[in-house]
């Protein structure tokens, strides 16, 4: 009986141990998104995380999203086509500052989650977005980028950017430096802007110009600056941001693909 006692306390401390090791996984990359006006009249939110090669699947994740945000898309990015990418169903806990978005990546050690937010408070032309958080998990580096609408000026965010980039839409992607993100310590993020045009950034017709691979936009006959590729390119030689920048290119994949999916 002592035997069996033991044993079984044996096998309850691995348990609990391999439990304890998915949960304290630290990312190496988070990245943190705000797509305002893209496709309607919310905001785009996308948080993106990414492991270390070493980190032994299976990976439980905790991701963020504000409070009330919808999200639509949560699971696995596999790095190649988008189609193939898993999708998982969260489990969605409400926090004192945000929600948080935990689900487990069994294929990947990338994981994304998408959300509409209707969080742009309107001044006339000018907009303004505002979020506080305090997260209770650690990432090794976050990075915040906003993808400006068209028709867009004054462009301002905090963190403040240190690059802009020209995507395939032709609008405009700016992004923060990498810094460690600490639990439990406030984290604020503000984005302002002005623009006076109505509707969304990038019209139906105008994502499937560009998910066509035409390298043109609907109604401007021009082709594209730079492709989605190239932006993570040299978003990673500009800023050496490092592994993160995966998460620019794989946000554009998965936000094509949803498009897609919707017309």
């Amino acid at each position: 009986m002592k035997k069996a006692l033991t044993l079984f306390a044996i096998i309850a401390l691995g348990i609990v141990s391999i439990q304890a090791s998915a949960v304290a996984a630290v990312p190496e990359n988070l990245a943190i998104e705000f797509w305002p006006e893209y496709d309607d009249g919310q905001i785009l939110f996308i948080a993106a995380a990414e492991y270390s090669q070493n980190e032994p699947l299976p990976i439980e994740v905790k991701l963020p999203v504000p409070k009330g945000a919808q999200v639509t898309w949560s699971g696995e990015i596999l790095g190649g086509p988008s189609a193939e990418d898993v999708r998982v169903i969260p489990k969605i806990e409400t926090k004192a500052t945000y929600d948080e978005i935990s689900f487990t990546l069994n294929k990947s050690r990338r994981a994304q989650v998408e959300a509409k937010w209707a969080g742009i408070q309107l001044n006339g032309a000018a907009r303004s977005i505002a979020w506080d958080w305090v997260p209770e998990f650690e990432a090794k580096s976050v990075q915040v980028g906003v993808k400006a609408p068209s028709q867009s000026s004054n462009v301002n965010m905090s963190p403040k950017s240190v690059k802009v980039l020209s995507g395939p839409d032709k609008l405009n992607y700016y992004v923060s430096a990498p810094t460690p993100l600490s639990s439990g310590q406030t984290q604020n993020y503000r984005v302002t802007y002005d623009r006076a045009a109505s509707g969304p950034s990038v019209t139906p017709q105008q994502q499937q110009a560009l998910q066509s691979g035409s390298g043109q936009v609907s109604g401007t006959g021009a082709p594209a600056n730079v492709s989605a590729d190239n932006s993570v390119i040299y978003a990673l030689i500009a800023i050496g941001a490092g592994a993160i920048v995966f998460a620019v290119h794989a946000l554009q994949k998965r936000k094509a693909a949803h498009d897609e999916r919707s017309l």
